[in-house]
């Protein structure tokens, strides 16, 4: 495994705002119920009652639990935010890795391996995937060794004497269209060193 950092954090930038969006939303939810929660008993007593005195004691309370609490819930939203793209980044590097692979490969490049940073996610896709391109590697290379034992036959048929009896033409006509369709399945793959 590689140890190199990206450079970028965002990597996925859609995916990755969807989920810091939603994490905020989580924590304002959170939030707000939290500061219900919290300030219910309060509002309740400055609600009921009460003597003026005590009701401006809570108030002043209130104040400064205000003055103090939205600072710090401010911090903290901003830390979760950051922390979700950090997390997401985990997942979006590998993603964005495996469809430059998936391009490789698609384009015919079979030299080429998914490799993930120790600490990143989807490993065990990552395994999948290089073993997929080790399989499409031998498969590759049975059609080049099918193709060039096509080619040599059908080297060997031409060189035969031609009063030879029509047989031998069947069979060169069969040759060659397999032949063909080996070369074709293979014409992708022919700029990969194996």
């Amino acid at each position: 495994m590689t140890t190199q950092k990206r450079k970028q954090l965002f990597i996925n930038k859609r995916m990755q705002t969807k989920y810091v969006v939603q994490t905020l939303i989580l924590l304002l939810v959170y939030t707000a119920f939290f500061i219900c929660l919290l300030l219910a008993p309060y509002i309740s007593s400055v609600l009921s009652g009460i003597p003026l005195q005590d009701q401006a004691q809570i108030a002043r309370m209130l104040m400064n639990m205000h003055n103090s609490s939205w600072p710090i819930l401010a911090a903290m939203i901003l830390l979760m935010s950051l922390g979700t793209i950090f997390m997401t980044h985990r997942i979006a590097g590998p993603v964005y890795r495996l469809k430059q692979i998936l391009t490789d490969v698609s384009d015919g490049k079979l030299n080429v391996n998914l490799e993930l940073r120790e600490k990143d996610d989807l490993k065990d896709l990552a395994q999948h995937v290089n073993v997929l391109i080790d399989d499409l590697r031998g498969l590759v290379e049975t059609l080049q060794g099918n193709d060039a034992s096509l080619k040599q036959c059908l080297a060997e048929l031409d060189n035969m004497p031609t009063s030879q009896n029509q047989t031998c033409e069947v069979i060169r006509n069969r040759l060659m269209t397999c032949r063909e369709q080996s070369s074709k399945m293979l014409e992708k793959y022919r700029h990969t060193a194996l």
